[in-house]
């Protein structure tokens, strides 16, 4: 999204505690920001950080007609390891 118009400002710690405040599964989540194009920097992270599976919600913040966002869709392309995209449920 840094390249394009719309560069949206999200506080992520404020973000997860929302998401999760009603939910058990906060236990041992850790946040990462990292500053890079969206799928070079996730695909960086999870070789880095041995992760076996990438989750990702099925639009961003960009602007697209797709029913799929373009991260989501340069995940499953070029990941090694399995990538669920998870539909929101506010689409």
């Amino acid at each position: 999204l840094e390249e394009g118009a719309y560069v949206p400002r999200v506080d992520v710690a404020e973000l997860i505690a929302r998401t999760l405040s009603d939910q058990d599964c906060a236990a041992g989540l850790t946040s990462l920001v990292e500053p890079g194009h969206p799928c070079e920097t996730l695909l960086r992270v999870a070789e880095r950080t041995g992760a076996s599976h990438i989750v990702v919600g099925h639009r961003g913040a960009g602007d697209t007609v797709s029913d799929i966002g373009s991260t989501a869709l340069q995940l499953v392309s070029r990941s090694h390891i399995p990538v669920t995209v998870v539909r929101s449920t506010t689409d």
